[in-house]
């Protein structure tokens, strides 16, 4: 579906206003000037575009609210649509009306690039309605269409993207205030990879614009890119958890222990404690508290609770703390967020890390070490939503397997760029659960020589190589695809 451009004749043209200048006027204008605001939102129900924010609606906004809302909570991990979370969510919403709410740095969005109105409307449904915002810059938060919109949510949706965009465009304005409104109101919010991570009372922020590696933050816990909020969204039962997406994945485990070692550090009391989310999975949490792993979720969740304090955590020093308990939730697991404790646990363990270095654990490993792990996607899985470097070699010792390796722990834009990276050693796969012989037969990869290949999002080779590629070369390669042209990440 194409943009347009909304005009006098359509839709009332409002310019941006402070956030003081806001609140006198609705506290003069009172319920009526409220109300104008709505039917001004609502006059035009098509897509249109403003310098502040895009607006795209499928379903009629018109209709009245939902007669009943109940709370829930959706923690979606990202990579990849877990049907039963965003239909829990349409429900949970009355088949009202549903907000998603996206947050881009510049003015690159694609509106065909995850249509969850559509979705909404034609696959998880019935609602009534499903609008997305997608705010490009922070005076988006203040314009009355906006907040009008918000005001009538049934349900919220706050999509991936970059968290930082959220912080920055919304905290200390009325977009933060209705968002906690709506919660305090009991009605269902969820959240997907940037938006699961600002679900928690504590949440990691990427405000240096990147994205914090486990292997730097156990390495100084106090690296500056160790960005952390705790005064932004207030959600029943998340008020002493910190929360991480694609976990498994991108191994984050280690950066989330720092992330809780942090907290406790800095504020006192907090008592912490991480849920981290798998890729192509979710976490439905219930208005009494129960958390249950949704159903078709390829994945699981993570429960990350340190029991004893730190030995070591000071800034330019390596981590050093031990028994952290980890435990993970499958399919017929279920955690009570009243007591924290969990039934049915799919595994359980300890583990503990001396100078950032963790022991050799067969439940933890794969996310603090980058080994394989039973919850990693297929290719197909990933397709569509992520593009994937695939670097075989016969062994581990392979000079080219070791500056390849190199070469991507010095480049940093493989997050912004949806970028996943499966490693065939030998037999052994890491970052997907085929086989390395399917892999190989697949992308026409030699057993006995190295070789990498890029795959795109739609599931072509881009790039082979036969020797180590730099970030700059993938960088150049993936920008001019055309879906990254296009304005998709």
């Amino acid at each position: 579906m194409g943009r347009h451009r909304h005009d006098g004749a359509r839709v009332i043209s409002v310019a941006p206003v402070g956030q003081n200048y806001l609140k006198s006027r609705l506290r003069f204008a009172g319920l009526l000037g409220a109300l104008a605001f709505s039917v001004a939102a609502i006059a035009d129900t098509r897509d249109y575009r403003d310098p502040n924010y895009d607006y795209f609606v499928a379903g009629d906004p018109s209709l009245p609210r939902a007669g009943h809302t109940q709370f829930m909570l959706a923690l979606m991990g990202g990579g990849g649509l877990v049907d039963a979370a965003y239909a829990a969510l349409a429900r949970q919403a009355g088949a009202g009306h549903i907000v998603v709410l996206r947050a881009v740095s510049d003015d690159s969005f694609d509106p065909d690039d995850g249509r969850y109105d559509t979705l909404f409307v034609t696959r998880w449904g019935p609602v009534a309605s499903a609008e997305t915002i997608v705010f490009h810059h922070r005076e988006a938060s203040f314009d009355p269409r906006v907040l009008a919109v918000l005001r009538g949510a049934d349900g919220i949706f706050l999509a991936g993207g970059d968290q930082a965009n959220y912080i920055r465009y919304w905290k200390g304005t009325p977009v933060q205030q209705l968002l906690n409104a709506h919660l305090r109101a009991g009605r269902p919010l969820g959240g997907s990879s940037a938006g699961l991570a600002i679900l928690g009372r504590y949440s990691y922020t990427a405000l240096d614009g990147g994205s914090m590696q486990s292997k730097i933050a156990l390495a100084n816990p106090y690296d500056a890119g160790v960005t952390l909020e705790d005064d932004f969204l207030h959600c029943r039962w998340l008020e002493n958890v910190i929360t991480d997406s694609h976990f498994s994945q991108r191994s984050r485990l280690g950066r989330l222990i720092v992330f809780i070692a942090r907290i406790d550090r800095d504020h006192v009391g907090a008592d912490a404690y991480g849920i981290g989310i798998d890729e192509n999975s979710a976490l439905l949490i219930g208005a009494d508290g129960t958390g249950r792993v949704a159903e078709g979720s390829a994945g699981g969740a993570w429960v990350v609770r340190p029991r004893r304090r730190p030995a070591v955590l000071t800034a330019g020093l390596p981590l050093s703390i031990g028994e952290v308990g980890i435990v993970r939730l499958g399919p017929r697991s279920r955690i009570d967020f009243r007591t924290r404790r969990v039934t049915a646990p799919a595994a359980v363990t300890t583990v503990s890390l001396e100078r950032g270095i963790p022991r050799r654990d067969p439940v933890v490993s794969p996310l603090l070490m980058g080994a394989p792990s039973a919850s990693d996607p297929t290719m197909a899985q990933m397709q569509w939503h992520r593009r994937v470097l695939i670097v075989s070699t016969p062994g581990d010792e392979d000079p080219q397997f070791i500056a390849q390796q190199l070469a991507l722990s010095q480049w940093t834009g493989g997050d912004e760029r949806d970028l996943s990276v499966v490693r065939i050693e030998g037999d052994t796969v890491t970052g997907s659960s085929e086989t390395a012989s399917e892999l190989r037969d697949r992308y026409r990869l030699d057993t006995a020589t190295f070789s990498v290949a890029l795959v795109g999002k739609d599931g072509h080779v881009a790039l082979r190589s036969p020797v180590p590629v730099t970030g700059a070369q993938l960088q150049a390669e993936i920008d001019a695809m055309p879906m990254r042209k296009a304005g998709q990440r």
